[in-house]
């Protein structure tokens, strides 16, 4: 379990990191495209803005993001105790169905797979 624990907090790093190198790479390129044309303050102004409203973006960006995430995690830890009942029924039929193919009687085995066919048609 702290394996896929770990293993998320690996991706989720890794695409924190990418939105921040992608945010200094438009920044450093909006910086030089800018200034090419001719430093005044006019361009000052329009760099300011520009630089704004990457920054602005790239983090409303990053809160949608989490926001997301958080919304899986919630939905998940909502849904999580139905999960656990669903499961723990399916392995408790398991557990008699493998019970039941041990036992060396064999005119229960007939009667035994119509009821797995039913359980899996009409589930």
């Amino acid at each position: 379990m702290k394996i896929t624990s770990l293993k998320k907090d690996i991706k989720d790093l890794s695409t924190f990191y990418t939105l921040v190198i992608f945010l200094v790479i438009l920044i450093a390129v909006t910086v030089t495209v800018v200034s090419s044309f001719n430093p005044s303050p006019e361009n000052t102004g329009l760099i300011g803005a520009i630089l704004g409203g990457i920054i602005g973006g790239s983090l409303t960006l990053l809160g949608v993001y989490l926001t997301i995430e958080q919304q899986k995690t919630k939905d998940f830890l909502n849904a999580y105790p139905q999960l656990k009942n669903n499961t723990e029924e399916i392995l408790e039929s398991l557990e008699f169905l493998i019970v039941s193919l041990n036992s060396n009687n064999k005119k229960s085995i007939k009667p035994l797979i119509q009821s797995v066919i039913d359980w899996i048609v009409y589930t």
